[in-house]
């Protein structure tokens, strides 16, 4: 009889330390899990089933900050360009200078809507590798102007002197998606003592 209650015993300490590594596990994934979604997670305690929302955010990076400064000055750049070029037909006239480089209307545009572009991309921690698209289009652009293109001489009246200007802008954008938002998650539930 003692040894039939001390297997008892045995078994139920085995089952208790059982469910106490399958608890364990089971939070252990629940914080390790890297998803942007909320979810529903069950967790068991005691023959009781919890029933857990996960909730995973990403705070506000530093990237992000620096992809809204670039693009600000994109903005700025292209607004005074625009200004000070007008916006009459055709696009590639007149060639003013603007802030000692040459511009026409268009290369005001493309400057409004490149750093338009990266503002919006960088609101939300996921438009990180939009922003890397867009900031290798400015590069790209840049290195066109350096190499003085017929179109971007004809059309953006761009100098090659200004190539640096988005190629830095470019750069600086890919670096800042480069750069990961932190993340945190919130376990929210309804706590074990009570459940019925």
């Amino acid at each position: 009889m003692a040894d039939t209650d001390r297997r008892h015993d045995d078994d139920v300490l085995d089952e208790r330390a059982i469910r106490e590594d399958e608890r364990a596990r089971m939070e252990h994934d629940l914080r390790t899990l890297d998803d942007d979604r909320d979810d529903r997670d069950v967790v068991h305690r005691d023959d009781r089933v919890e029933e857990v929302e996960v909730v995973r955010m990403r705070s506000f990076s530093f990237g992000q900050l620096l992809t809204i400064l670039v693009g600000a000055a994109l903005v700025v750049y292209g607004v005074v360009a625009l200004i000070t070029t007008g916006l009459d037909t055709p696009l590639n006239q007149p060639v003013e200078d603007v802030m000692g480089y040459a511009h026409t209307p268009w290369l005001g545009i493309l400057e409004v809507a490149s750093g338009a572009l990266l503002i919006l991309f960088s609101l939300r921690p996921g438009g990180r590798w939009l922003v890397a698209l867009v900031g290798l289009a400015l590069i790209v652009g840049g290195i066109m102007i350096a190499a003085e293109l017929d179109w971007t001489v004809d059309e953006l009246g761009a100098e090659s002197g200004y190539a640096w200007i988005p190629i830095v802008a470019g750069g600086v954008a890919v670096l800042a998606a480069l750069l990961t938002p932190r993340r945190y998650q919130r376990m929210t539930g309804i706590p074990a003592d009570r459940l019925p």
